[in-house]
This record gives structure tokens, C-alpha cells and sequence, in this order.
């Protein structure tokens, strides 16, 4: 049975959004690790989604990480963009943020997130805005309430962030 929402409900739903929690792989990425003959990992992160998150954090937005990655690579890449709620090697995310709701004081209805694999599918059954890359795992793409039209590192997490934007009234000023 698939969640996805009209453009109105997803204006609605996007409205209260104050939070926005991210996945790395598959969804800041390609979902590709790349290792140097060294044994030292690289990913390769969008500028654009980069660009995005940065101005929507100029807007209030607040950023999470919750990622099964333990990379050095999503730490620099973050403090790069200055995101410092990273939270690294999380399996259980739907516990992760079931912590950072008591802890921090998040709600379902102010929080979006978007993932890409089975992995993630608890958390995105319980935030208020879900959402998934085009090239989700398919159990994934029938369990959210929007999907992109971008593949995971290729300015999917733009796109959600734009739409969120334009419906709170907001727009990166180029």
C-alpha cells in the first residue's frame, strides 16, 4: 500500500517542518564506497544538496545525520558544512531518534527525513514528512510520502529541501 500524498498534503506536511534528518549512503551519496589501494574510504557528496542544506540551515532549518557509516569522509563533509548533529554507526535509527525526540525535543510533525533502504523504513514510518531518492529500494518507495525525481547523490535532498522551502514562503536568494 503506498503513502504517497498529494502536492497539497505534502505543502501541508512540509509546512511544519523544522527538522530535517538525512541518511548518507544512497541518499547524500551514490550509495558507492570507493577504497584507495591504502584502504582509505572516499564518497563522493553533491555540491548542490551541499548548497542546499547550508542555506536551508540560513532559514532555521535544523540538520540531522543518522547514518550505519562510521566514515571519516561523512565527518569532514559535515563539519564542512557545518552540520553538528552527526550522529555515525547508528543501526537502529528509529531508537536513535526516538532519543533525540525526548532529548531535544523534536515532533513527529516539525520532522522530515528521507532514506533509501530497508534499513530506514521504521524512521520513516514514524516522522512527519517521508521521503525517498527515485532509486529507492522498492519496499521504500511504497512506504513514503514523497519521492524524488533524482537517484541518490545526484541532488535529491536538494529537491525535498527546495520544495520544503517554497512551502514555508522561503527561497535561496541566488
Amino acid at each position: 500500500m503506498s503513502r504517497l500524498i498529494t502536492a497539497d498534503e505534502f505543502t501541508e506536511k512540509a509546512k511544519k517542518i523544522k527538522n530535517i534528518i538525512l541518511d548518507i549512503d544512497g541518499v547524500l551519496t551514490d550509495g558507492k564506497i570507493y577504497i584507495s589501494v591504502r584502504g582509505e574510504e572516499s564518497l563522493a557528496f553533491n555540491v548542490r544538496d551541499g548548497l542546499g542544506i547550508v542555506e536551508a540551515m540560513n532559514f532555521g532549518l535544523e540538520f540531522w545525520i543518522i547514518t550505519g557509516r562510521t566514515s571519516d569522509a561523512v565527518s569532514a563533509r559535515m563539519e564542512d558544512l557545518k552540520v553538528k548533529n552527526v550522529f555515525r554507526g547508528v543501526l537502529n535509527k528509529i531508537e536513535k531518534y526516538r532519543e533525540l525526540v525526548k532529548e531535544k525535543k523534536l515532533t513527529v510533525e516539525n520532522t522530515a527525513y528521507i532514506g533509501d533502504d530497508v534499513i530506514d523504513l521504521p524512521l520513516l514510518k514514524e516522522v512527519g514528512l517521508s521521503a525517498s531518492v527515485a532509486n529507492g529500494h522498492k519496499e521504500v518507495l511504497k512506504d513514503v510520502h514523497w519521492i524524488s525525481t533524482y537517484n541518490g547523490g545526484e541532488s535529491a535532498v536538494r529537491e525535498f529541501i527546495d520544495l520544503i522551502l517554497e512551502a514555508q514562503g522561503k527561497k535561496i536568494q541566488y
